[in-house]
């Protein structure tokens, strides 16, 4: 089990109170992230017990949280992707101003 895919279903699922072993399993079927396979709860349970011995997890009454760090970098990556995506509509929005103005132009010279 990769652990991008625990980390984004945790991250995903956002819940206050952390996520349960089963409802990170459940996203991650869902949505068949990196590393998916078909997945046991032995195996997600090992890998978050060694993701909680690397610190890259909370563990809150057996529910699971990002670290704070592993959090913020990911916060860091959506609003990277949140500003690539404005930027590009941007460029869009100026390509057919830009072929607008030159369609009127065309028009005038007729």
């Amino acid at each position: 089990m990769e652990e991008g895919g625990i980390i984004e279903a945790i991250y995903a699922l956002d819940e206050k109170s952390g996520s349960s072993s089963s409802d990170i399993m459940k996203y991650i079927e869902l949505k068949k992230l990196p590393g998916y396979r078909k997945i046991s709860s032995t195996t997600i349970n090992s890998t978050l017990a060694s993701m909680l011995k690397r610190e890259k997890l909370i563990a809150v009454s057996g529910r699971y949280k990002l670290t704070p760090q592993i959090k913020e970098l990911k916060d860091h990556e959506k609003a990277e992707e949140k500003a690539a995506r404005e930027k590009e509509k941007a460029a869009k929005a100026k390509q057919k101003e830009e072929k607008d103005a030159a369609k009127a132009a065309e028009k005038a010279a007729k």
